[in-house]
């Protein structure tokens, strides 16, 4: 789990639902929206239409959250942050979904 400074809350989910400034990879969509906090505040969605099973969504939401780990010291501050899982990322090992994640962020220039 993601510390709780750079956690989304859920109230903030359907604008950033809404932003435009999207970028897609391999496994992710990620939707981007500028905010006023001193770190960068990031939300996990595994849609339910992937697995109907909340065991499954909850593993690949813990193996995100380790894939970002890394990164986030990094990350520019003032974003808010929500990645979209899409259907490939389903029985992907964790390094595989780790290098996903730094091609993303490289490619939007979130990293420092």
């Amino acid at each position: 789990m993601l510390p709780k400074i750079y956690r989304l809350p859920g109230p903030r989910l359907p604008a950033l639902l809404k932003s435009r400034k999207v970028f897609h990879s391999r496994f992710f969509i990620l939707k981007i929206n500028p905010c006023q906090n001193q770190h960068s505040l990031i939300g996990i969605i595994i849609p339910v239409k992937h697995s109907r099973l909340a065991v499954v969504r909850n593993r690949h939401k813990r193996l995100i959250s380790e894939a970002l780990k890394p990164y986030l010291f990094q990350l520019k501050s003032n974003h808010e942050l929500l990645f979209l899982a899409k259907a490939s990322i389903l029985n992907q090992p964790l390094s595989v979904i780790q290098a996903d994640v730094l091609q993303l962020l490289k490619s939007c220039s979130l990293l420092n």
